[in-house]
């Protein structure tokens, strides 16, 4: 029984610890979800109330934590959020000042936001705007952004500030940048929507520029149809050369054909008087070997009916003179034996 009883006090412990875990466990999570703060993309949470040491050596009195969590220590810490969403300012401004004393009307819009970085000025915002209303800022800002058109534009004749608006905004938009830094603010962009005057000026502008134009567009056209008639007299004058060239080109070569046709003539010509005199000169080399052979003919014929018989009788009345000699030889030598 005793020791029933020990092991029954041994688990009511065990029960009170574990609900004492779960308590605590309950109140770390209540506490959590009590001060635990998330920053979304488009804002900055700003932890106020503890110091801390910054990079850069310095000491302030609050912590910022963008995109992310944070856990607020109670009573120590309060959490402030800026918005870091755009805020579009409309301007205008009437009767503004140019350069040339002329008043005129003016039409702008803005874009700004709030710092996001030390770079872009967030200690100046924090210090300006920490627990103001967008509407609060977007005031100040206009404030600032009237300034710098108005000192901008009094550098600028209505002309320039209208014609060149693109340059005019940028330079409206580079001497605003520094001075909405030094507030907290960034400004994304700038735009000229309108500009106008009451004495009629900038229309009585537009007048003479139009004039202008339509008389520059009379000029151009009338040199462009200068331009283009002499175009086509060139045209025609190259394609009258190119005529003339193709015609003498023509007779050219019909003149080297012909030269050429008579340089065959004549060598067809050559070729058979040359075929003419080989087959004369053939004939009379022919002609004469006939005459050479019928001489020859002739020649051993007179041989054979003169010469021979000439000789043969000669050769006879040789020998029978040597016989009558030799008689006559014999018959002396004969009476001179007898004497």
């Amino acid at each position: 029984m005793p020791l029933f009883q020990e092991e029954q006090g041994g688990l009511i412990m065990l029960g009170v610890w574990i609900g004492i875990a779960v308590i605590a466990a309950l109140i770390v999570l209540a506490f959590i979800k009590a001060n635990l703060r998330i920053c979304h993309p488009n804002e900055i949470l700003v932890f106020s109330g503890r110091k801390r040491k910054r990079k850069d050596g310095t000491v302030v009195g609050y912590r910022v934590i963008k995109g992310g969590r944070g856990l607020k220590i109670p009573i120590i810490e309060s959490v402030t959020r800026l918005p870091l969403t755009t805020i579009p300012i409309d301007l205008e401004l009437l009767g503004a000042l140019t350069s040339g004393i002329i008043p005129i009307n003016l039409q702008a819009m803005a874009n700004v936001k709030i710092a996001g970085s030390e770079e872009e000025g967030l200690s100046n915002a924090l210090e300006r705007f920490l627990g103001r209303n967008i509407t609060d800022i977007s005031q100040i800002a206009r404030e600032n952004l009237e300034g710098s058109l108005r000192g901008v534009l009094a550098t600028l004749t209505p002309e320039e500030a209208n014609n060149n608006r693109l340059e005019f905004a940028e330079k409206v938009a580079q001497q605003a940048r520094s001075d909405l830094k030094n507030l907290g603010l960034v400004l994304d962009t700038f735009k000229i929507k309108h500009i106008s005057d009451n004495e009629g000026y900038l229309e009585a502008i537009g007048r003479k520029k139009n004039a202008e134009v339509r008389r520059d567009a009379k000029i151009v056209e009338a040199n462009a149809e200068a331009e283009a008639m002499l175009v086509a007299a060139e045209a025609k004058k190259k394609g009258r050369v190119a005529e003339h060239e193709a015609d003498v080109t023509i007779v050219e070569a019909e003149n080297k054909l012909r030269v050429r046709r008579a340089d065959l003539a004549a060598e067809a010509h050559r070729f058979e008087a040359r075929a003419n005199v080989a087959g004369e000169i053939a004939r009379i080399e022919e002609e004469q070997k006939l005459e050479e052979q019928r001489v020859e003919m002739n020649k051993h014929k007179y041989e054979a009916d003169v010469v021979v018989p000439a000789r043969a009788e000669k050769d006879a009345m040789e020998l029978k003179a040597m016989g009558k000699a030799a008689n006559i030889i014999e018959d002396g030598k004969a009476m001179a034996e007898a004497v």
